[in-house]
């Protein structure tokens, strides 16, 4: 008894350091207990799967992150860092961290050269904004966090994923876990609530930040 005590104020003490309040769902509370106390040696990842239960690799993860001069998050980040990848035709990409108990914000958008026949990239220009939350920290953490941004399973646990259609892709990274997931299209699949949830974040972050995303979806 003496011990969850001192873990729900534990707990407690670590939402207000990074800035949420006390203000978030069971769920929510939950998973971030998970993914800052963690019992590890090692990261613990929490990778999507397809419907045979086959682990997803993302092959060309590491092609975008050298593009957007961003380092992988799979081996950890010492606070929490979430980062959203919005893939089209181009790409964008909003990184929300928190680092010695200071929230900040980066937004990267990577236009690209294309062949004339448009089968490679041979050029890309990239921009970066740094800026914050309309509505401050607290707030939108509170609301980014109750959103289910934490929670959300990837799009396979609901519907097929599409390849050929814009897509939204997750990374979140603690200190002892990593985890990342995506949608597909999921403006035109929220009937599932985890569509739905991926789309009223994508609205958050724009409204917050006045981030524009070149191609709705």
């Amino acid at each position: 008894m003496k011990i969850k005590i001192i873990k729900i104020f534990v707990i407690s003490l670590l939402m207000l350091c990074i800035g949420c309040g006390g203000d978030l769902s069971h769920e929510n509370k939950k998973k971030l207990d998970e993914m800052f106390f963690t019992e590890s040696d090692t990261i613990v990842k929490e990778l999507p799967k397809d419907k045979n239960g086959e682990i997803i690799i993302d092959r060309m993860k590491n092609q975008r992150q050298a593009m957007a001069g961003v380092g992988s998050l799979e081996n950890g980040f010492d606070s929490i860092k979430i980062r959203f990848w919005y893939l089209y035709d181009t790409m964008q990409i909003v990184e929300i961290e928190n680092a010695n108990k200071k929230w900040s914000s980066s937004q990267y958008t990577i236009e690209f050269g294309y062949t004339e026949r448009l089968d490679s990239i041979i050029s890309y220009a990239k921009t970066v904004k740094h800026n914050n939350p309309k509505t401050g920290w607290e707030n939108f953490i509170r609301k980014l966090f109750n959103a289910n941004v934490l929670i959300l399973p990837s799009c396979e646990s609901y519907y097929a994923h599409a390849t050929d259609a814009s897509m939204i892709e997750v990374e979140i990274a603690t200190k002892h876990k990593y985890k990342i997931y995506r949608y597909s299209d999921p403006l035109h699949n929220k009937d599932f609530f985890g569509a739905k949830s991926m789309v009223e974040i994508m609205d958050l972050i724009e409204e917050e930040f006045n981030f524009k995303r070149i191609e709705r979806f």
